[in-house]
């Protein structure tokens, strides 16, 4: 989407994402989770933008 819409950070005033998996097990290899593996550039994108980015990470959803 930034990719497509690079002026999209200038109408967002913050972000947030599900993403990482720095103190549970990753779901897709053991320190890799799904949504930054996938597609990783895109992920650095999001990330690197200018706007506030809140990450929710993979441990908060297990149980």
């Amino acid at each position: 989407m930034l990719r497509l819409g690079p002026s999209l950070p200038s109408l967002a005033e913050s972000v947030t994402g599900m993403g990482g998996a720095a103190l549970a097990p990753g779901n897709i290899t053991p320190v890799a989770e799904a949504n930054i593996w996938h597609d990783p550039e895109a992920a650095a994108r999001v990330l690197t933008a200018d706007w506030d980015v809140t990450l929710v990470p993979l441990l908060l959803f297990r149980r």
